[in-house]
């Protein structure tokens, strides 16, 4: 079973995975995640896909390590894969949120949408 990560923020920070597996992976994925669980309220695009053997606790640990981000404040959102809403696992900041900051969220879900 292939693991993917769905990650949105106002910034990239890189692109981590094997691009072969991008092709053959089950990727149902709406291009925006929503402030609440009905998806009536969209928010930040997605702009992130982690796609291989790696593991959402591992992909937040980098996050804060190899780019400092320490700071997990903010709100919950919702991403869309496999028609269902899936809440967020983690959040990452630049910065407090009462500083200008950067954001991105993670999400994980395997080839059927599951968590």
């Amino acid at each position: 079973m292939r693991i993917k990560f769905l990650a949105a923020g106002v910034m990239a920070i890189g692109f981590i995975g094997l691009m072969a597996d991008v092709a053959t992976a089950d990727l149902q994925i709406q291009t925006y995640i929503y402030r609440d669980s009905q998806g009536n309220d969209q928010a930040d695009p997605v702009n992130l896909l982690f796609v291989g053997n790696a593991v959402d606790t591992y992909v937040d640990a980098h996050i804060a390590s190899l780019v400092g981000w320490t700071y997990s404040s903010g709100g919950t959102m919702y991403f869309d894969d496999h028609g269902g809403l899936q809440v967020q696992d983690y959040q990452r900041t630049s910065a407090p949120f009462w500083e200008d900051h950067h954001h991105v969220r993670i999400e994980y879900a395997d080839d059927s949408g599951q968590e």
